[in-house]
């Protein structure tokens, strides 16, 4: 059944679990759990935007509204935090290792900011028209935002206010995806903490750039304006979900290992993965017939039937 309400856009008063967001066809915000329950929260969000979902603890979904103003719904309860959002763009949220979240997003001067529902902070780095941020937890409450910046080239910030151009240059329209990787040793032990960047290049090919400064051409051509989506399972093994150059959705391992999940996705639209328990991971993704889709490892994809808006991106945690 596809989401139909027409319900006003208030803040919804109710309880839901982990799982993935996604605009709805109706222009909702949806969330839909593992456990096959899904629920409108009957918050309207901007044309040609997608949301931010993190677990628990806390569990929240940033996303930007239909005012144009960045919103937070943790709890079951929606705010407006009161700070305007370069129009078509995405936030990107994550949880702090010792508690709360942080959200990235554009301004709409352009420039990236931060804000951990306090004092919003303009970093001053101007963002490329378009796209938007994605930001990961580290170790000691410490984060990393992964951008397009304003010349086209992949940058990386951190909360010790550390910015860097990776003089990696990057398809238009497109986002990067950020996630953390932890190292540890046989005993278990931590040895070095880091991250690991996906992202579609100008030549159309998806890369990876890593903390220690490795950048790689996977050779695995993507459709243009979409954008990889990666996550990690400790110690140090990652997953890239992307849409191909052939429409197709795609997975790309650590070990190398590339497959074809034979799912034709929406035009313009970008999947979402997910280290999940039991799993090892879950990918999101809007299918070419406007219905969102999931697919684990191991396992076939399943059509959840809930339509999505065309355009927009749902979010795995």
């Amino acid at each position: 059944m596809f989401p139909s309400s027409d319900a006003p856009a208030t803040a919804a008063s109710t309880a839901w679990m982990n799982g993935i967001a996604f605009q709805a066809n109706t222009g909702h915000l949806w969330i839909h759990t593992s456990t096959g329950t899904s629920q409108d929260l009957g918050l309207a969000m901007m044309a040609d935007t997608s949301p931010s979902i993190v677990p628990a603890p806390p569990s929240a979904v940033a996303f930007q509204a239909n005012t144009g103003n960045l919103w937070i719904t943790s709890a079951g309860t929606g705010q407006d935090l009161g700070l305007a959002m370069m129009a078509g763009t995405s936030p990107s949220i994550t949880s702090l290792s010792g508690g709360g979240w942080v959200v990235a997003y554009q301004e709409n001067v352009g420039n990236l900011w931060i804000t951990s529902g306090g004092t919003p902070q303009d970093q001053g780095l101007a963002m490329m028209a378009g796209t938007s941020p994605s930001i990961t937890g580290l170790l000691a409450g410490e984060w990393v935002v992964a951008f397009q910046g304003s010349n086209s080239n992949l940058w990386i910030h951190t909360s010790r206010g550390i910015s860097q151009d990776l003089d990696l240059g990057m398809m238009p329209g497109t986002s990067p995806s950020i996630t953390s990787l932890l190292f540890r040793n046989l005993h278990g032990a931590l040895l070095a903490h880091g991250w690991i960047v996906a992202f579609q290049a100008n030549t159309g090919n998806l890369w990876i750039r890593t903390s220690g400064g490795i950048s790689q051409d996977l050779e695995l051509g993507m459709m243009e304006e979409t954008s990889p989506s990666i996550t990690h399972w400790p110690p140090d093994q990652w997953m890239v979900a992307f849409q191909a150059n052939t429409g197709n959705l795609w997975t790309r391992e650590s070990s190398g290992a590339s497959q074809d999940l034979e799912l034709g996705m929406m035009h313009g639209t970008s999947p979402s993965i997910a280290a999940s328990p039991g799993t090892a991971w879950v990918v999101a993704s809007q299918a070419a017939t406007t219905s969102l889709w999931i697919n684990t490892f191991p396992g076939t994809g399943q059509d959840q039937g809930l339509g999505m808006m065309t355009t927009t991106s749902p979010s795995a945690r």
